[in-house]
């Protein structure tokens, strides 16, 4: 069963007279039950945008300029912001990159997961906190009395995130989107983190979308990845042909970057991304490609679809080797 569908989604940045960054084009990809999709590229690809997009919770500078986000067959975008909140942390979990800024500082953590609980849930005071503590539980607090007696700037940052999860899968979503969930933890953390988010997903039945700039980390959790780039997804395949025969050009150099310490752009892709306010005519990845042909700058490729795998590149399809 399909539980989100997203069908050539477009969003713009405002920013000045007249200007607009293209930063999310005609992007389309559906979601299954239970399944775990990833989405990855480097900064500035539009996967946070793409991610914030889906439950609405783009910031005020952004539009949602053309497309249609279908959640269990209801049209987002055609939601009332009354009828949008209660699908927001009820329906679709969201765990945010930095925790602690979505955090109240001046709010003890328990009782901000506690909140959660009274407003949508109709709980009292009391039964929300014992809810409450059975979530810390669940995210592997080891302490939940004391974390839920905690403020924020008295976590850590991968204490902060599980009490971020904590909140986001308190209503029992039936997606949880994950954007960027282990940025700035150590290596020994973003571990814990993933399988904590991986064995939620089963105990809970959640499909999830995990949002990460590190094609590394989705080997062993995601069952689909999709390569965004410059705006555009360039690659979609189940994540086993990702890593042994991926097919367009980037996620080739993405996955020679696995495991640097660097940023890719600074390592194996040279270069840099074209400007989105004015977008290149053709394909968007051309200035960096390695095995560009002439008509590459000419016209925006075309999703062709190759031993299952969907790419956007002219080296596949209809146009192959012309």
């Amino acid at each position: 069963m399909v539980v989100l569908s997203v069908e050539n989604l477009k969003v713009r940045y405002r920013v000045g007279h007249g200007a607009f960054i293209h930063a999310v084009e005609d992007v389309s990809f559906k979601v299954d039950e239970g399944e775990t999709v990833a989405i990855v590229g480097e900064s500035g690809s539009g996967k946070s945008t793409t991610a914030l997009a889906i439950p609405r919770l783009l910031p005020p500078s952004a539009t949602i300029a053309g497309g249609r986000i279908i959640f269990k067959g209801k049209d987002i975008m055609a939601l009332s912001k009354s009828a949008l909140n209660k699908i927001r942390g009820k329906e679709i979990g969201f765990v945010f990159q930095e925790p602690v800024s979505y955090l109240n500082p001046l709010i003890k953590v328990g009782e901000q997961i506690a909140e959660v609980l009274i407003l949508h849930d109709g709980l009292d005071k009391k039964d929300a906190k014992l809810r409450a503590l059975k979530l810390l539980e669940q995210v592997k607090v080891s302490d939940p009395h004391r974390v839920f007696n905690n403020y924020p700037h008295q976590l850590s940052g991968g204490m902060a995130q599980r009490v971020n999860i904590a909140i986001a899968i308190a209503l029992n979503p039936s997606l949880l989107i994950a954007d960027e969930p282990t940025s700035n933890l150590d290596v020994t953390v973003q571990a814990q983190i993933l399988n904590l988010i991986l064995s939620l997903k089963k105990e809970l039945g959640m499909a999830v979308i995990l949002v990460t700039h590190d094609l590394g980390v989705v080997s062993g959790v995601a069952d689909r990845v999709l390569v965004m780039y410059a705006g555009k997804l360039v690659e979609e395949a189940p994540v086993k042909n990702i890593f042994d025969s991926p097919l367009h050009p980037y996620t080739k150099l993405l996955l020679k970057a696995v495991g640097r310490q660097t940023e890719v752009d600074r390592d194996e892709i040279r270069g840099s991304m074209p400007n989105l306010v004015t977008p290149p005519p053709g394909c968007r990845f051309l200035s960096r490609c390695p095995m560009r042909m002439d008509h590459c700058s000419e016209e925006v490729p075309e999703i062709s679809l190759e031993r299952g795998v969907r790419v956007l590149c002219w080296l596949y399809g209809d146009r192959r080797g012309s």
